[in-house]
């Protein structure tokens, strides 16, 4: 059977080294087809002899050249221990041969990384391609000013040379970069000549002048010409060649009442932190008129001792953060060393609570410890309290060697686990986990919310044997339905050494040594674990004895539970809600209102959703652990929390509350999926003030195939990062949840 595109595109994408896709080239013409998309994609050119042999492949052959979708070039040669070898007379006329065929280019970045000659921008004078990212080492010239001036789709532009040597100003004839906003040059007036007219919010650059005088016109001047955006500034990084205090505070002050009655400024540095505690203070005083300020780098390597041990960093980020709540990230830097300090409290609230449970539990009637197993016509009875090593071995030589779950197969492999097992088909329990209490204790200590009023239902699924020697490497469990949310382990009191159940998620690990626990006891109970889905878990090596364990699949199911519980949160969960309500209580915390981003924790089998099921539907009924704790605590405070899908494209995000359903269509994306996605959902665009308490994980990425239509057909991707948005409102006025509500559905930042 043929494989399809899709089928091609996939082992291409899981390749792991550039050899082997050059191999699968040589397989067929659909492989050739998808690894040299994989090879030709992105470049990067280091040495002379290796870049010149490349950029003459792409100048004769366009079939390779088109596929290339960002270039880095590194002049340098990287074969010789000589610092000054000169680049070879034929060099520059190679990289231009390739740039002209590279006619889909979108980042291109030229490092001159030796004393060369930068006046090469002539090599760009005809290319045809269309820029994203430019970062340009080039000295500054007509050829190069021609060529930006062709380039209407550059968004982020990085200048090592400027001359006002001609005109840089807008005009309807031909405007230049008109949709710049991002700018990083090495001369302010780079960024005073560009910044007007054009929709530039982020601005890093470096002062030109060392004379105090001098450098406050310069500063003057630039904060008059940033004004003149069309969009209001985000970020500003100033860097000088002699950092001062009394400098630094007129660069705050400038900035502040330049722009303190429509700041959206988010990010600002480098400022240098008095060492005194008064001027310290008249710092902080200015520092927090900036309301929106979310990341401030901070110059301290004129203090003595350097304040770089972590106490005294924790310590200076919170007396600044009583001034300015709104900053999250703090970075100091000392010399060269740079730390960066992150807000963390709320989202250690919200996190830590462990995604499984455990215990003992004692078993009333021995009997209920039998274990009836067999093959074919042949059956015995084991009563594990009694039972001898003999008998052990007999049910450990009875079972088969057991499998593991990968890429939805069962897999033999005993270098990766090695136990024996028996499917529920060859054995029987009289273990009855409603009356010995255990769904219930899974339910209460496993579950959050909503989920702990749902009905838990343990399907028998496995008996495994663990002799001496056995093992069972770090995995996660395959889940077997859409309703199936985690695994219940039993472990029956035999003897044995070894054998833990170690579990590990998010960084954090857990050990359940049933051996230890068993050691010195005969009476009748048993062990048991249960956990999530998504946590890796291993059987670490048994030294003696054997270890005999029943596994059941967790499922919800729909009927009601037998005994209601009322609606709960977790202990993690309180310890987050009482975190929320005093940042709530704070008048500093968001006064204004204002969006919080949580970042999903927990995996959920998207892939095995209702066909037609809307995903953030189906997912929001599927929440677990701290992610069911923040739409738990939410709804409580009566605050708005939704699953959002958010897509990023170009330089901006779009917000659905809804899976957009991209999916083998047939899309027009002449201007970007972003853009194609507000008008097809009819979305707003809204400046809004988004911060994430915990970061976006690649968890639960929603990943769409589709055709795209723009100057040509093209197979293209979008990558959908789903997270809950908390609404907060004003100081005095926070609850934003509602009955019903009349807002659009999306939402464009």
């Amino acid at each position: 059977m043929e494989l399809s595109q899709e089928a091609h595109h996939l082992i291409v994408r899981h390749v792991g080294t550039r050899k082997d896709l050059v191999n699968l080239c040589r397989v067929s013409k659909r492989f050739q087809q998808e690894a040299e998309k994989a090879l030709y994609d992105t470049l990067h050119l280091r040495g002379h002899s290796r870049t010149i042999e490349i950029c003459q492949l792409l100048a004769s052959t366009p079939r390779l050249s088109s596929l290339v979708d960002a270039l880095s070039i590194f002049v340098v040669d990287d074969g010789s221990d000589d610092e000054d070898v000169p680049v070879p007379d034929d060099y520059w006329d190679c990289v231009a041969g390739a740039l002209q065929q590279t006619t889909r280019l979108r980042f291109l970045s030229v490092y001159f990384e030796q004393a060369e000659d930068t006046s090469q921008a002539w090599v760009l004078n005809q290319c045809t391609f269309q820029l994203q990212t430019f970062h340009c080492d080039f000295e500054w010239d007509d050829h190069l000013l021609t060529f930006l001036h062709s380039q209407s789709n550059l968004t982020d532009l990085h200048l090592a040379d400027y001359r006002s040597n001609a005109s840089t100003a807008p005009s309807n004839d031909m405007p230049l970069l008109p949709k710049l906003s991002i700018l990083e040059c090495t001369f302010s007036e780079a960024a005073m000549a560009l910044s007007p007219g054009r929709p530039i919010t982020r601005v890093k650059t470096c002062f030109s002048h060392s004379q105090i005088d001098e450098k406050r016109t310069e500063l003057h001047d630039l904060l008059t010409k940033l004004r003149q955006s069309r969009r209001s500034l985000r970020a500003l990084d100033m860097a000088d060649e002699a950092y001062t205090e009394e400098f630094s505070l007129e660069l705050l002050t400038s900035t502040v009442e330049t722009f303190s009655h429509s700041s959206n400024l988010r990010y600002f540095g480098t400022l240098v932190l008095p060492v005194e505690t008064k001027q310290r203070l008249e710092f902080y005083a200015t520092l927090m008129r900036l309301h929106r300020l979310q990341c401030v780098e901070l110059e301290v390597s004129e203090w003595d001792p350097p304040p770089m041990t972590p106490a005294a960093l924790r310590a200076l980020t919170f007396e600044l953060r009583i001034y300015c709540p709104t900053v999250c990230r703090v970075i100091f830097v000392y010399d060269f060393d740079r730390v960066v300090m992150k807000r963390e409290k709320l989202a250690k609230a919200i996190i830590h609570k462990p995604p499984y449970c455990s215990g003992i539990l004692p078993v009333p009637q021995v009997e209920d410890l039998v274990i009836f197993y067999g093959k074919g016509k042949e059956g015995r009875r084991l009563d594990v309290t009694h039972a001898s090593s003999d008998d052990l071995q007999h049910l450990s030589q009875t079972c088969e060697a057991a499998t593991f779950g990968m890429d939805q197969e069962d897999v033999l492999d005993e270098t990766y686990r090695k136990a024996g097992k028996l499917d529920s088909t060859n054995f029987a329990v009289k273990l009855d986990l409603d009356s010995l209490g255990l769904l219930e204790a899974v339910r209460s200590d496993l579950l959050d919310g909503r989920k702990a009023q749902e009905n838990v239902h343990a399907e028998l699924y496995k008996l495994n044997v663990y002799g001496e020697g056995s093992f069972f490497k770090s995995h996660k469990d395959t889940p077997r339905s859409t309703k199936m949310f985690g695994s219940l382990v039993v472990v029956y009191p035999t003897v044995h050494k070894g054998g833990a159940l170690t579990m590990s998620h998010e960084g954090e690990s857990w050990t359940f040594d049933s051996g230890e626990i068993f050691a010195g006891h005969n009476d009748a109970r048993i062990g048991y674990v249960a956990f999530f889905s998504d946590v890796d878990h291993e059987v670490t090596l048994v030294e003696s004895g054997y270890r005999v364990t029943i596994t059941y699949n967790l499922y919800f199911v729909d009927s009601p539970v037998h005994i209601p519980l009322a609606p709960s949160i977790s202990p993690a969960g309180k310890e987050f809600k009482s975190a929320f309500l005093a940042l709530l209580a704070d008048p500093t915390f968001l006064p204004n209102g204002g969006h919080l981003g949580f970042g999903m924790r927990h995996v959920y089998p998207l892939e095995n959703k209702p066909k037609g099921k809307d995903v953030l539907r189906y997912m929001k009924r599927c929440l677990k652990g701290s992610d069911a704790d923040v739409l738990r605590v939410c709804e409580e405070l009566s605050l708005k929390v939704e699953l959002n899908i958010m897509f990023k494209d170009r330089g901006e995000i779009v917000m659905l509350r809804k899976d957009p359903k991209l999916e083998g269509k047939q899309l027009d994306m002449d201007d970007g999926l972003c853009e194609y996605l507000c008008h097809r959902y009819k979305a707003r665009e809204v400046d809004v003030e988004l911060q994430w308490v915990t970061s976006l994980t690649e968890l639960n990425i929603q990943k769409s195939s589709f055709i795209a239509y723009g100057n040509q057909a093209e197979l293209s991707h979008a990558y959908g990062h789903i997270a809950l948005i908390v609404r907060v409102g004003k100081l005095g006025a926070r609850t934003t949840r509602r009955a019903v509500t009349s807002d659009p559905s999306n939402t464009k930042t």
